[in-house]
Formats: structure tokens, sequence, C-alpha cells
């Protein structure tokens, strides 16, 4: 149980081999109810919220789309800038961020507007 409770609470998710053919599989999901996770506009940063491991095994299973985007979300560039540096479509990137890939459904990804209202921009002239 506190593999359970421990895997659960850092991860979202836990797999525990009950016995030799049995493997039980536990997925934390949010709690959306039925409701359509919200749309992602081209100007939106993705940012992780929740700590993943990112190693090359993990990159493999996934697709190919999947795996030129993830490397790409840094909470700096919006969704329209990531699809221009990794040349794909902004259609398909937002769809991989929002629920084809759940990155987003899943709360593995925040989306944060570009600008904000709370923030303070300056001009510094020209950049270098």
């Amino acid at each position: 149980m506190s593999k359970v409770f421990t895997d659960l609470n850092t991860c979202g998710e836990c797999v525990l081999p009950v016995t030799e053919l049995t493997t039980l599989y536990l997925k934390l999901c949010p709690s959306y109810r039925g409701v359509e996770p919200p749309k992602v506009n081209l100007y939106m940063v993705p940012m992780f919220i929740r700590a993943t491991q990112l190693t090359s095994a993990v990159i493999d299973k996934m697709d190919v789309l999947s795996q030129k985007i993830i490397s790409k979300i840094d909470g700096i560039r919006c969704v329209k800038e990531n699809s221009t540096e990794v040349e794909i479509d902004a259609d398909l990137v937002m769809s991989c961020v929002r629920c084809k890939q759940n990155l987003h459904f899943y709360e593995y990804v925040s989306l944060v507007p570009l600008f904000l209202y709370s923030n303070t921009y300056v001009d510094y002239g020209e950049a270098p």
C-alpha cells in the first residue's frame, strides 16, 4: 500500500505486479467530470507542472510528433514558436498539447497566456 500511495502522489500512476500473469495499472485522472479540457490557443505557453522523467526510454515510446514537441516545452516559448521551430503545423502541435497525447488533460502541462494582464512589459530598445 505504501508503494501505491507514494507512486500515485509523485507520478500520478502506479504499476503493481500481483501475480506472474497479473499486473495492476493505476492512474489518477483529473476531475474534469466529462467536460472537455480548455482549448489551446497559438499564443499560450505550455509549461510542465508535474515532475516528469523524460529519459530516452520514455521518449522512445512516444509517437514522432510528441517526441519533437516535448523537448521544446520550456515554459517560455508559445505553441506557435514551438511549431515553427520543429517545422510542424500549429494545429497538430495544439492537438498534441491539448488532449491527443493527454499532456494537458492528465495535468502534466499547464497552459498560460503569453501576455498576462498582471505582467509588466518594458521596451529595452533593439535586441542584441
